[in-house]
């Protein structure tokens, strides 16, 4: 009798809890750059595009999203754009200067759409053609 009182307990406990739920909060990531990290030669009026783990805030993405000059300023005329396909962003720009080393930089201001932050600030370097 005892075994079945307890079972029954168990049996409401259980009901009134629920299933156990655990929440997974997946940091903000980038999964693909072009160009990649290191490359050389590349075209001066390509734009590069990061591709994200999810959909990226557009407004920080703006202001933290960014095409530099290694150890100077920003490339002209610069704007973050969807790149066409999904969670991808490109920076378009002016015409870049020949053989010269650029940083596509993330700032650690960038956001996914639901709030959550790029975990570290990353930059990719490449250099263009000469």
């Amino acid at each position: 009798m005892n075994k079945t009182l307890l079972l029954a307990a168990f049996a409401v406990l259980l009901a009134a809890c629920g299933e156990p739920r655990v929440e997974v909060v997946v940091p903000l990531a980038v999964i693909s750059v072009s160009p990649h990290d290191g490359a050389t030669g590349i075209d001066r009026s390509a734009a590069p595009t990061v591709c994200f783990n999810r959909e990226v805030d557009a407004q920080t993405a703006a202001s933290s999203l960014s095409l530099e000059v290694e150890g100077g300023a920003g490339a002209d005329g610069q704007a973050v754009k969807p790149a066409g396909v999904s969670y991808c962003l490109s920076l378009e720009h002016h015409e870049l200067k020949a053989d010269t080393l650029y940083v596509i930089r993330l700032a650690k201001g960038l956001l996914a759409a639901d709030g959550t932050p790029l975990a570290a600030e990353l930059t990719f370097r490449y250099r263009t053609a000469p």
